[in-house]
This record gives structure tokens, sequence and C-alpha cells, in this order.
């Protein structure tokens, strides 16, 4: 399963959340299939989301799009986030 890591800073965590939130549709309707979100645990305004996709080629097009961008830059993304795809390699165990 391809999955796409988005790693940035934010101003603020409620602003950013809220209008991730907002956009869930947008993202499902591009093939997202959920994920989950991280917060440093010494900087939480520093989020990672790790989302799984339905094909990575439509994860690159959602990342690259500008309604994508727009939604970043008005929940306070600071900077250019660090965007990753990922392919499930395998799964370890402890």
């Amino acid at each position: 399963m391809p999955y796409m890591l988005v790693r940035h800073r934010v101003k603020k965590y409620a602003t950013w959340k809220r209008a991730f939130d907002e956009d869930a549709e947008a993202r499902k309707a591009a093939g997202c299939l959920g994920g989950q979100l991280f917060r440093n645990h010494d900087d939480p305004e520093d989020v990672m989301v790790l989302l799984a996709w339905d094909s990575a080629d439509k994860a690159r097009a959602f990342s690259r799009s500008t309604p994508v961008r727009d939604v970043m830059d008005a929940a306070g993304v600071i900077g250019v986030p660090s965007i990753v795809f990922l392919g499930d390699t395998e799964r370890v165990e402890v």
C-alpha cells in the first residue's frame, strides 16, 4: 500500500487541525484511505501526517495540487513541508 508522510511546522496546532479536518472529503475523493497524525513530543507545533492511499500516483498528484497548498497556507503551515512517498515493505513485531 502506498503512503504519504508529510512533516511540517504549524503556527498553531488547533488552527491547523481544524483546516485538516475540514479537508477530509477532498482527501477521500483524491484516493486517501485515512491515516494517522503525530506531534513531536518536545515541539507540538511540529506535525507529521501519515496517510494511506489507493494509488501512489494519486498521492503525488494530490500533494502537488493548488487546493492542497492553499489549505496548508490558510492552516498556518510554516515553510515548505517535507513530503515522502513510502511503500509498505513489512511489519515488524517487538
